[in-house]
């Protein structure tokens, strides 16, 4: 069953462009999203037929994902990728004035000023999802 919920999930979850940084966001929700079913998976197939590739490399994820740190970060660049995401599309907006520019870059520092007050909301929101698997 795990394993099921693994391959649909699996097809949901996109890997990072080296080179567009600011597209972002719906790679990191793909892998936030169902972290634990994806944890879950990850175990069963890490104890799965010892000594095989697959095994190993799905116990190194593994113990990566429950990392404490690994889960805060991904939520944090989450939220401030997605601030820049929206900063880069009024930026190149087709039709965007100078004023319009600047006011857009003002409300994207003031929503990173934001971020460190929710710091510790999402440490305590991934503490919660992570007390399974620490």
């Amino acid at each position: 069953m795990k394993f099921y919920l693994l391959l649909r999930y699996s097809q949901q979850i996109r890997p990072l462009c080296p080179t567009r940084w600011l597209v972002r966001v719906s790679a990191i929700q793909s892998v936030i999203t169902p972290y634990n079913p994806v944890l879950g998976c990850l175990e069963e197939m890490s104890q799965s037929a010892a000594g095989s590739n697959v095994t190993a490399r799905a116990s190194g994820l593994r113990s990566q994902l429950c990392k404490g740190s690994t889960l805060p970060a991904l939520k944090m660049a989450q939220k401030v990728f997605g601030l820049l995401e929206m900063l880069n599309r009024s930026l190149q907006a087709r039709y965007q004035t100078v004023s319009g520019m600047l006011k857009a870059v003002d409300e994207t520092l003031s929503g990173l000023r934001d971020l460190r007050l929710d710091a510790a909301l999402i440490l305590i929101s991934c503490l919660q999802i992570l007390k399974r698997w620490l």
